[in-house]
């Protein structure tokens, strides 16, 4: 749909991320829990729980065990920026989600991306002051909506036709899919390596350490008055843009969600150092990483 599109209902921001992964993998509640070095070194359990997405005019395809073990070998095999997992577990529930927890440890936080769950692009800097500032936003923000942009519409007429789809698009999808995107939920804890003197919009845990929680609902919120936003619709049409996925669409989401456009920073004073010992736990979780493979199936480094 030309001027004014809504592909996949995807959005680059941090809930929208969330979204993205559902998109593709089925309603997820997704915990991370992250402890990070001064150096960006760091250690994360991942928590998540996936359903099958619903289809028109069936029931939804119910997960198998081998769905499970494949989603395993994503998580281990297609993350980036890990250095090895350890305490991985994968099945399916008795109530037909399918579940994956484990462990992964990295060297550095701003190359880590991990497979199949919401993806954040988090940077660990020092300021000339002295203060650590941990900067926090979604994987893909930033990032150009896929295929051939779509020219914009032109004249007032087109702009409103073009908003009269968008509308429609939308209500077709949110009365199909939208009940699944509701229990939705993402939270991710993390450790620091410092005193955090100013937690940004994050929920602040103690003295070293901050929250993000992120549900399906407030996420359905912001986009439903996105695109009761007729301003907002008719800025999207003209100039060609994903509804949310676009550059527009990205800033507006991240506003309705969190109050500002900007990623969210987090600063840090006081003594930093090691939350924990890197080189020992990393070790010790490469040494298990060829029973890990084998008992998934993937072929060992090297091979």
């Amino acid at each position: 749909m030309s001027g004014g599109r809504i592909r996949g209902m995807g959005a680059a921001t941090v809930a929208a991320a969330l979204a993205a992964a559902v998109g593709a993998a089925g309603c997820l509640e997704a915990k991370e829990e992250m402890a990070l070095n001064a150096d960006g070194s760091g250690r994360v359990t991942v928590r998540a729980a996936m359903l099958p997405l619903p289809r028109e005019g069936a029931e939804p395809a119910a997960y198998t065990p081998d769905d499970a073990r494949r989603l395993a070998q994503r998580m281990v095999a297609g993350s980036k920026g890990v250095e090895a997992w350890k305490d991985v577990a994968y099945g399916v529930a008795e109530s037909g989600a399918m579940r994956f927890e484990g462990t992964a440890y990295f060297r550095d936080v701003s190359a880590l991306a991990i497979q199949s769950v919401p993806s954040f692009a988090i940077r660990l800097e020092r300021r000339p002051g002295g203060d650590l500032v941990l900067e926090l936003a979604a994987g893909g923000e930033g990032a150009e909506p896929r295929g051939e942009a779509a020219e914009g519409a032109k004249g007032t007429e087109a702009v409103a036709k073009s908003v009269e789809r968008i509308r429609a698009d939308y209500a077709q999808w949110r009365a199909a899919q939208g009940p699944w995107f509701e229990p939705l939920r993402l939270d991710l804890s993390i450790q620091l390596p410092g005193r955090v003197a100013d937690a940004g919009t994050l929920e602040r845990v103690g003295e070293t350490g901050v929250r993000l929680s992120v549900a399906g609902r407030d996420l359905l919120a912001a986009m439903d008055a996105m695109v009761a936003d007729g301003a907002h619709l008719e800025r999207v049409a003209t100039a060609g843009e994903d509804v949310f996925g676009g550059p527009t669409g990205r800033a507006e989401l991240r506003r309705r969600l969190f109050g500002s456009v900007r990623p969210v920073r987090v600063r840090m004073t006081g003594e930093a150092g090691a939350v924990f010992d890197y080189a020992a736990e990393s070790s010790a979780a490469k040494a298990g990483s060829g029973a890990l493979r084998e008992r998934l199936g993937l072929a060992k480094p090297g091979e």
